[in-house]
């Protein structure tokens, strides 16, 4: 089975949320996808990705995520989104395939017109979407 290259923004980014929703091990990097936004969602501490010129989205990458890691991921990001392939700039500037989850266009009503703050989640939103985020059961 293939495995692939994740590009997360959002609460997957962090590795505590990460591991709740996938069973391998993965090496991960830091990186940037260029030419996309987060933006907020209404009433929620975690972001949809849109494609958008003239902006970039840092993340980090998880490497040769297995088939059945992947298919987890699909759960966790639901029916809102579409896996696409892209290209993602690591910090020492060498570019990486990488498979991330882009929101559909027929959602875009779910998402604000505010750019998403990835400090103010690490700061205010990461504990509350740890212990109110339901999501975790339909994994498994």
């Amino acid at each position: 089975m293939e495995q692939k290259n994740i590009f997360t923004y959002g609460p997957l980014m962090f590795p505590m949320v990460w591991d709740q929703v996938v069973k391998g091990s993965y090496n991960l990097s830091p990186a940037v996808l260029s030419e996309h936004i987060c933006y907020q969602i209404k009433g929620a501490d975690y972001p949809v990705m849109i494609p958008k010129l003239l902006h970039n989205v840092k993340g980090m990458v998880y490497f040769n995520v297995a088939q059945d890691d992947i298919k987890r991921l699909d759960k966790f990001e639901g029916e809102y989104y579409f896996r696409l392939s892209v290209t993602a700039t690591q910090y020492d500037k060498e570019q990486v395939m990488v498979d991330t989850y882009i929101l559909k266009p027929e959602y875009y009503s779910v998402m604000e017109e505010k750019r998403w703050d990835v400090k103010q989640f690490q700061i205010e939103g990461l504990d509350r979407f740890m212990k109110s985020y339901f999501g975790f059961d339909k994994i498994n």
